[in-house]
């Protein structure tokens, strides 16, 4: 009786450890589960070096590239400041050179790399300054076109004149007193900037003198006139290019805009009168070079 009893209980042992040991294996399976790892594509980053991106300017939305310099910085192109400048007179003779000058053209934020003229009679000059003589008389617009480093482009425009060469010799003023010739007689202008001295002096077929900072000279013809005057008529100046104080250069720059411009000129005594739309200019007899 008793070892009848022994036999149930040993099979409640065997059925237990069999249900432990079943348990601890489905542990084991769902810890290995949740460890296992993410798909490489899941766990790739993307860095901002890497990560594309784009500017949008202006009120449109226009998509815009920056310019490159060679050492790799960018900048956009910026055509602020650039601006074509003409200096030059505004008439001269058939045949005779005419001096066109675009020095004082202005840079934007970049250097001014081409120069290009167009003189109106079908001939296209290159630089800073041209010359070019005109065969027929006439008016002609005459065009400077810049351009800088970014390619940017400014353009002015001047008209001049050409008038018919007249082949007539300078009057001369009191024949009897070689002083008062207006051939080889050196002027001073009256009431220069202290410690200047502004001088005209009229040769064969040139003038020539000091503006006060540089030297100059310039072709011209006259027309004989009633009494001691006559009409004049002053081609393109040449002068030297040195730099001053700011108001010596404001007294030569006016100076020559007047002798450039004159239309006539008078001698009255040991007094010379040169007059034009821009103002007038009074020289006296500094000496004579005959």
């Amino acid at each position: 009786m008793r070892q009848a009893r022994l036999i149930p209980i040993t099979l409640i042992v065997v059925a237990f450890l069999s249900i432990l040991i079943t348990g601890c294996s489905a542990d084991e399976s769902a810890s290995t589960a949740t460890a296992r790892p993410l798909p490489e594509e899941t766990a790739s980053l993307m860095t901002p070096e890497s990560a594309p991106t784009m500017a949008l300017e202006g009120e449109g939305g226009e998509l815009t590239t920056p310019a490159v310099d060679e050492d790799g910085a960018t900048r956009s192109p910026d055509t602020s400041g650039l601006t074509a400048v003409i200096v030059s007179g505004d008439v001269a003779g058939a045949g005779k050179p005419f001096t066109f000058d675009g020095t004082q053209s202005q840079a934007g934020a970049v250097p001014i790399v081409d120069y290009v003229w167009s003189m109106g009679d079908g001939t296209t000059l290159f630089g800073l300054a041209v010359e070019h003589a005109f065969n027929e008389p006439g008016f002609y617009t005459v065009t400077l076109i810049i351009s800088d480093e970014d390619g940017q482009t400014d353009t002015s425009a001047k008209v001049v004149e050409i008038v018919p060469l007249e082949d007539l010799s300078p009057p001369t003023v009191a024949p009897d007193d070689p002083a008062m010739a207006l051939i080889g007689t050196f002027w001073a202008m009256n009431y220069p900037v202290r410690g200047t001295t502004v001088t005209l002096l009229f040769g064969e077929e040139m003038l020539s003198g000091s503006s006060g900072c540089n030297s100059y000279e310039a072709s011209y013809t006259v027309t004989p006139a009633e009494g001691a005057s006559a009409d004049i008529s002053v081609g393109p100046i040449d002068s030297t290019n040195q730099a001053c104080t700011q108001e010596v250069m404001a007294q030569e720059r006016g100076y020559l805009e007047i002798v450039t411009s004159a239309k006539s000129v008078t001698i009255d005594g040991e007094t010379l009168i040169l007059e034009s739309a821009n103002g007038t200019l009074t020289f006296n007899v500094a000496q004579t070079t005959e």
